[in-house]
Order: structure tokens, then C-alpha cells, then sequence
């Protein structure tokens, strides 16, 4: 073979190598031709919308699109009334995007109607043609045109009339046929015309949703037509976190696949898993080794591989827009898109015998994907199913930088999948994994209020676990550290516009990859924290809860009809902690609400030992979105939880004191009373009926009664120390929020507040007065301490209802096992009190108030009190009977 021959033999060979790949990068251009004699005549109806029933100045009066499957042909007609400057701005120029890998574009028509007379605007070589960028920003590169024709001299009033014909699909359906025709428009539409020709060989399964308008079916050469029109469309609105799947358009669905097994069918030969080639034996073998024999752990190792160096870039030029690259080639080049990665993924992972295959999704379609008729036009996005040790896993490659704790894989709530597994009939569900939670704690450190110009300190931890994690591990590779820093710290200034706010701290960052919690840690300063009010005297200081806000879907009173999309999964817990300067006046507060969708909770507690407020929200979402009927009571809960997300701080500096300090009205309210229950007490104890026991004689305080003494004795003490450190009476911040409350619910709440220390107050010279009468052993003793018992559990029943019912605010637990133990007590002692042989020989004596002095040497009780000898260890003997 001579060397000219053989050179020539090259080329034909490199022509052939190179010839697709000329086709795909052939030049793109736009042909002039007459419009295609199968398509139907149509003429323009319906309505002339009104001015306020379309936007940009122009309205489409006609949209007719014709379908031929059979000629892989697919013809346009429009018409635009341009109406006003803006209209000329927005409509004088026409665009059409096509793929010239696949598809031809020819325009037939392009015609400018002034004045009812027709303007030929259709020139040869007038079309600027142009690459898509649309989806560069997303990493997606493929081969897609948009052609352009910029139209001159148009002017309000005139008509634009163009058609054109894009031909030819893409390959890799292999001639199959499905799509959607959607009968909606944004503006008002007069007149929508939808041609569908097609042989009768087909089987097409047509599906209507949403009362689109019915077919007229007919034939026209031995095709199959169905031919449907359509008048005065509009969109219905959205309305707000309506959920994206929720589509509420009138559309038609037409596919040739009569079975989700006919599209995994079409799938499998371009998704089938074959030997992992030479570059990525090093990679499976040094995996096995490190997993010992833990198909998890391999997992996992793979998966971290595919999600973190192998960095996503789709390149979907041709066919290749539904069929992944080859797992050797993604390997060498490091990028794919989700397609790519996922069967390079399942590659990784059957090779160690792990069953696993690529599944077809929708990141859009949610619940939705099951009404869908079958055909590959329902998905926009692959993950990988994998099972191990009988446990389903959905894995999603495109996701970067995920933690694997608890060998958990997580994945976005897709809805359904077509797992690509040879025999599989159906969607499966994709079942979230484990929930992640963030928890947010923002401690402000407040200076003293005299001092309004002082600087606060607000130190912020977020705590993000599981998919919260992944996600603020995203957001750090995405943007800088000090880019985030800022974002953080505008956050703040807008939140406390009156504060300049400044870092305190730089933004610190740890992450457990193992545990899969990253943790962030802020600091700032915020100046002038009091804001004093030169004529009342009152300084304050307010927080407000934007960051758990801003999770919380804010609803106008405007009624539902459409479901109300939730982020799911999500729970959120925020913590508000006040570090107070000294004592403070805080009412305690906590409430639940669990709902079918989600919960709902706060708490508001005030700690005394450290001067803390701590104010408390919880919210977690359990189901996807809400059905329109219970949105109504999602914005009355949202407003109740948002309603306690701003707090102030006010402080009376015409007042001797706030918060630790002691008002003096407090002191002379509570020592009148004091004095009114002493005048009580003194009375009560002069109370002193006939003896219960048959004997005179007083026994000593002995058997139970020992233990009695423990608490009667005990009771004084306590009750006084639970009154002097209740701050809540004391305090000139209670008597000052009393004196200039703005509601009546408020001043009604200190009122109550002081009645529950008078109340107490009267409980504790109550148990002094009981104490009295014991060591006495006066005959009143048991009725007395019998009535004090009942008596206090009464006021905490009254203190319950009162502040836990009324006022809706929190009773601890500490409250409610004091009322339970106070009924137990009751019930053990006042039974032992009047059935007791030795109660009633012990407590006989009664009130002495007047002594007289015999010639036995003897002391006698007059009145009507019986008599009693001097010794308790001798018989009673009557000196008015009794004989020398």
C-alpha cells in the first residue's frame, strides 16, 4: 500500500470519527420557506382583552401551534397588537430558541399589518443567532440557539403576523412521542389553536387536567387530528408559598409510553451499569480496604468521592441532554452533571456487590409526579437508589459537602422516583432521611439602665445538624468567610436599626463531619443599648426574634384557596437569653400548639438566681404543605408565636429603683396587711370552745404528732422565705407597670400579683398562729390547723386558675407538685386529727383568760373553761368537790 493511499484510508477514517461531532457543531442558521401545506388554516377569535388584562404594552391575540409526529414537525403562528410606546419597546422583536444539533428552523412569515395594509418584514440573513446562556450560571452547558429578528419602524396600533417551523427532535427518544399542551396565559390569551396529526398506528394515551378544552378528532390524509381551541385564557393567580407542584393550569397530556416499565425500557440501555474500567479499580480496591468488609462504609466513601471531587458541570449537547457520559470518561475529566455522576456512582458502588441503580426524579413535580402520565419528559433530575443489608437508601450525587452520622444519606423531598432496574412497573416513594434541626441562641448582655449609653453584648451559636449542616457547609464553600461575616453582621444592623451595631468577634466556624453538626459562633456590640424618654423618666430596651421570623411563612387576612407549601423537613429552635444588670420583674409564660402540619411553642421564663429571661421558640414542620381550609388557623398561630417575638425592657428612672430595688408603696401595702392579719390572729387565738377530751388531762406531744411537729413547725419558715423572695411584690419595676399599664388585662395581672402576696401573706401568720397553738397544745389546735391546710390549698388552686387559666401564663412543675403534696398532707392529717384518741387527750387546753389563785394552791380557769391540775403526770381533781 503506498503512502498516499494509505493517508487517504486515515482521513476517511478520522471523517468518519469526526462526522457526529460536525453535525453537532454544524453552524446554526435560519431558513426562508413556505409554510407547510399540512397544517390547518386558522383565524384569530375571541375577545380584545382591556387594557388592564395584559402587560408590556402589547397583547398576543393568537398562539396556534401544530404538531405533525410524523414529520417530526412542529409549526408556530402568532399574532401581537401593539398598543402603546411600551409595547413597541417589548414587542418589535421576535425570538424562537432551537437546538440545530436536532432541529431546523424556517420561517415562513413575518408581516407588520399598519392600517389594515400589509409590511413584509421577513429578510434572508436579518436573524441574529446566538448560544443560550440561560443556564450557565447552573453549570449546564449545552447546544441551544435563541434566532432573533429585531423589527423596525413599529408603532402603537400595528399588528405583528409571523409563523415559522422548527423540524426534527431529538434522537434519543428514539421517534417516541410525549409532551404536554398547555391552555393558560399569563395576560389575557383570545384565542388558543393546538393541532395534534399523528398515524393511527400510534398508541397515544391522552390525559386532560384542569378542564382543558375537549378535542375535535378527525382524520385528514390518513392521519389521526385532534384539533383543539380554546378562548379568553388566563392563568389563575398564584397565591403566595403556593406549592410548586401544585399545578393549577389547564393542560392536556399526550404520551406514546403506555407504562412507567416502557420508560425504564428506554432507559436502560443508556443507564445500564457496566465493569468499572481501569481508572477506577485503584479507587474501588483502596475503598475496600478501609471499609473492612462494611458495605456502609464503602458507601459512604464512594459517595463522598462522587458528591465532593467529582465537581458538577453538565455538558448536554445532543443527545446527551437525557443520556449520562460514560463513568470512564466523567472520571478522567472530574465533572458531570446529575445524569453523570449518578451512574458513575452506581458504577462505584456494584462493584462492591452493592445493589444500587440510577432513579429519574423531579425536583419540581413533589407529589405530583403520580398523576403524571409515563414518559421521560416527567423528569428533570437522577439520584441513585441503594439498598443495604435490606435498608433503602436514596442518594443524591449532585449534593456536596453532606456529613454521614449515623450512616445516614439525605435527600431533598423529591416525591416519587423511577428507579431504572430491569423489571421495575412503578414509581417508589423517596423517603426523606433523618431530619436535621438548627438551634439559634442569641445572648444579649445588658448593661445597667442608668447608664443608657453603655454598650450591650449580643453573642450569637447556631447549632445545624444533618441537611441544615449540608446545607451552611454549601453556603461557606460558596462565599467566603468574611463575606459571610458581613452578610451576618448587615443582618444584625438591620434587625436593631438604633444600635450601631459592630463585631465584637470574628465569625468562627466548627464542623464535626462525623457527627454531621457544624456550629458558628458571632459577637457584637451594639451602642446606646437604653433608650431613655426625657419627659417619662422610662428608658427601654426591645429585642425581636427576626431570625426565627423570617422562617415563618407572614399570610395577609386574604383567603385560601390553595394549599400552603412548608419547608419540610425543618425544626427550628431559638432561644432569646437577656442577662439582666440585677433583679428584674418577668412574668413567666409557656404555651404549645400542635397541629396536624406542624408545632408550634414558646416559653418565657425568668430566672432569678442569675437575673436570665429566656424567652423560648420552637417550630417544626411535619407534612409538606397544608390544605387551604386549615391556613386559617396556621396565620392565627403564626401571629400568636410572632406576637411574642418582640420583647422591651423598660425601666422608671423617676422611680427609687427597678428590679432589685423595693418600692416603698410595696413595704406599706404589704405591712398593713400584715398588721390586719396580726389583729386576726390575736382574735383567733382568744377562740376557745369546750374541751373534746372526756379527761383534763394534757398528754405529751408524742407518737405522730412528732411529725406533725416537723411540719407545723417547719411551715412558718417557709412561707416566709417563699414571700420576701418572690420579687414580684417587691419590686418598683411590678408597682410601675401597674401604675401606667395600657391595657386592662396587664393592670388586672398586677392586681392578682399583689393579691397573691396578701394571700400568702395571710397563709404565713395563719401557720405562725398554728405553730403557736401546738407547742400550746390548745384545745382550737386541730379545727385551726385542719382549716389552714384547706385554706392553702385553696390559694394555690386560686393562684393556678388565676395566672395559669386567666393570664395564660406558665405553672411550673415545682406549683403543681406543691398542690399535690399539700392534698396528700391534707389527706393524711385531718383524718389523724379528728380520730386520733391522742389528739384529743393531748390539745385540751383551752384559752386561759383569767386566773385565780384557791386556798388549795391551785389555779382555776373561770368562765366556762374546765379546770386542769398544776402537773400533767397526776390525775384532775375538782377542788370544789375534793376534801382535806
Amino acid at each position: 500500500m503506498t503512502l498516499r493511499i494509505k493517508y487517504f484510508l486515515q482521513l476517511l477514517v478520522l471523517f468518519g470519527l469526526l462526522t457526529p461531532a460536525l453535525a453537532v457543531l454544524a453552524t446554526p442558521r435560519v431558513d426562508i420557506a413556505p409554510a407547510p401545506t399540512w397544517r390547518l388554516p386558522v383565524k384569530a377569535g375571541g375577545r380584545v382583552p382591556l387594557p388592564k388584562e395584559f402587560t408590556e404594552g402589547y397583547y398576543v391575540a393568537l398562539v396556534d401551534l401544530q404538531t405533525h409526529v410524523e414529520l417530526q414537525a412542529h409549526y408556530s403562528h402568532l399574532i401581537r397588537e401593539i398598543k402603546t410606546t411600551e409595547g413597541v419597546q417589548n414587542g418589535s422583536q421576535i425570538s424562537v430558541y432551537f437546538n440545530p444539533a436536532f432541529e431546523r428552523l424556517a420561517f415562513h412569515n413575518v408581516t407588520l399589518y399598519r392600517g389594515g395594509k400589509p409590511i413584509s418584514k421577513l429578510k434572508a440573513g436579518a436573524f441574529k443567532i446566538a448560544p443560550i446562556e440561560a443556564e450557565r450560571d447552573r453549570f449546564i452547558y449545552n447546544d441551544s440557539y435563541i434566532a432573533t429578528l429585531l423589527l423596525d419602524d413599529v408603532r402603537p396600533g400595528d399588528r405583528i403576523d409571523y409563523d415559522y417551523t422548527i423540524t426534527g427532535t431529538n434522537p434519543v427518544f428514539g421517534g417516541r412521542f410525549a409532551n404536554d399542551f398547555y391552555f393558560s396565559s399569563a395576560d389575557l390569551l383570545p384565542h388558543r389553536h393546538q393541532v395534534l396529526l399523528v398515524s393511527p398506528g400510534r398508541k397515544l394515551t391522552l390525559r386532560s387536567l384542569n378542564n382543558p378544552p375537549k378535542p375535535q378528532i378527525s382524520s385528514q390524509n390518513g392521519l389521526k387530528l385532534y384539533e383543539w381551541d380554546a378562548y379568553n385564557l388566563k392563568s389563575p393567580l398564584k397565591e403566595p408559598y403556593e406549592p410548586e407542584w401544585n399545578d393549577r393550569e389547564a393542560h392536556v397530556q399526550v404520551s406514546e409510553y403506555g407504562s412507567w416499565q416502557d420508560v425504564v425500557n428506554w432507559a436502560l440501555p443508556m443507564y445500564t451499569v457496566q465493569p468499572a474500567s481501569a481508572p477506577l479499580l485503584t479507587l474501588i480496591s483502596e475503598w475496600k480496604k478501609q471499609a473492612k468488609g462494611n458495605a456502609l462504609a464503602y458507601a459512604q466513601l464512594a459517595t463522598a468521592f462522587v458528591q465532593n471531587d467529582v465537581r458538577y458541570m453538565g455538558i448536554e449537547i445532543g443527545e446527551y441532554s437525557h443520556r449520562p457520559h460514560n463513568p470512564a470518561q466523567v472520571i478522567n475529566q472530574r465533572y458531570g452533571d446529575c445524569k453523570d455522576k449518578s451512574l458513575l456512582l452506581c458504577t462505584l458502588l456494584q462493584a462492591n456487590q452493592t445493589d444500587a441503580y440510577p432513579a429519574l426524579t423531579s425536583t419540581y413535580a413533589g407529589p405530583q409526579m403520580n398523576q403524571s402520565l409515563p414518559g421521560p419528559t416527567v423528569f428533570n433530575h437522577a439520584i441513585v437508589w441503594m439498598q443495604v443489608s435490606g435498608i433503602t437508601y436514596w442518594i443524591d450525587p449532585t449534593i456536596s459537602h453532606q456529613g454521614n452520622a449515623d450512616g445516614m444519606f439525605r435527600v431533598p423531598s423529591y416525591g416519587a422516583a423511577l428507579v431504572l432496574k430491569p423489571g421495575e412497573t412503578a414509581l417508589r416513594p423517596v423517603i426523606s432521611s433523618k431530619r436535621g434541626t438548627i438551634d439559634v441562641t442569641e445572648t444579649f448582655i445588658i448593661p445597667p439602665p442608668r447608664t443608657p449609653e453603655a454598650l450591650s453584648k449580643l453573642r450569637v451559636v447556631s447549632i445545624y445538624s444533618a441537611n441544615h449542616a449540608d446545607n451552611m457547609r454549601a453556603q461557606l464553600a460558596a462565599a467566603s468567610l468574611s463575606t459571610l461575616e458581613k452578610s451576618y453582621l448587615d443582618f444584625y444592623q438591620g434587625n436593631y436599626k438604633r444600635h450601631q451595631v459592630e463585631l465584637l468577634d470574628s465569625l468562627r466556624i466548627e464542623d464535626d463531619l462525623r457527627s454531621n453538626t457544624l456550629m458558628s459562633y458571632e459577637g457584637y456590640s451594639l451602642a446606646n443599648t437604653w433608650e431613655m424618654d426625657s419627659t417619662s423618666g422610662v428608658a427601654t430596651f426591645g429585642v425581636f426574634g427576626r431570625t426565627f421570623y423570617n422562617n415563618l411563612h407572614q399570610l395577609t387576612a386574604e383567603k385560601r384557596h390553595q394549599p400552603l407549601a412548608l419547608p419540610f423537613p425543618f425544626e427550628m429552635d431559638y432561644t432569646i437569653q437577656l442577662e439582666l444588670p440585677e433583679a428584674w420583674s418577668a412574668v413567666d409564660d409557656q404555651w404549645a400548639i400542635k397541629r396536624d402540619g406542624y408545632e408550634l411553642s414558646f416559653d418565657r421564663f425568668y430566672d432569678p438566681a442569675d437575673s436570665t429571661l429566656r424567652l423560648h421558640y420552637h417550630y417544626k414542620t411535619l407534612a409538606e404543605h397544608l390544605p387551604a381550609e386549615t391556613v386559617d388557623t396556621y396565620r392565627a398561630d403564626v401571629k400568636k408565636i410572632t406576637d411574642e417575638l418582640e420583647y422591651q425592657l423598660s425601666y422608671n428612672g423617676k422611680l427609687d429603683g427597678q428590679g432589685g430595688h423595693i418600692h416603698p408603696g410595696s413595704v406599706i401595702f404589704f405591712l398593713l396587711a400584715l398588721l390586719g392579719f396580726a389583729y386576726m390572729g390575736w382574735r383567733w387565738y382568744q377562740y376557745s370552745p369546750l374541751p373534746t377530751s372526756d379527761s383534763n388531762t394534757s398528754r405529751s406531744i408524742g407518737g405522730w404528732l412528732l411529725l406533725m411537729a416537723f411540719s407545723v413547725l417547719l411551715s412558718p419558715f417557709v412561707l416566709a422565705y417563699q414571700f420576701i423572695t418572690t420579687p414580684a411584690y417587691w419590686n418598683a419595676s411590678t408597682w410601675a407597670t401597674l401604675k401606667d399599664a395600657e391595657t386592662l388585662k396587664t393592670a388586672l395581672l398586677h392586681i392578682s400579683v399583689y393579691l397573691e402576696g396578701v394571700l400568702n401573706l395571710g397563709l404565713f401568720c395563719f401557720s405562725v398562729l398554728c405553730a403557736i397553738l401546738f407547742v400550746q397544745k390548745r384545745s382550737t389546735f386541730p379545727l385551726l390547723y385542719s382549716v389552714f391546710l384547706a385554706s392553702r390549698i385553696v390559694v394555690l388552686i386560686v393562684d393556678t386558675v388565676v395566672f395559669g387559666e386567666v393570664f395564660d401564663i406558665k405553672i411550673d412543675d415545682h406549683e403543681y407538685g406543691e398542690l399535690g403534696r399539700s392534698i396528700i398532707i391534707l389527706a393524711i392529717w385531718i383524718p389523724y386529727l379528728n380520730k386520733s384518741t391522742r389528739v384529743r387527750q393531748t390539745f385540751v387546753i383551752p384559752y386561759l383568760n383569767r386566773l385565780i389563785d384557791n386556798d388549795y394552791g391551785e389555779l382555776h380557769y373561770t368562765g366556762t373553761e374546765a379546770s386542769i391540775a398544776n402537773s400533767e403526770e397526776t390525775d384532775a381533781i375538782d377542788p370544789k368537790t375534793s376534801m382535806e
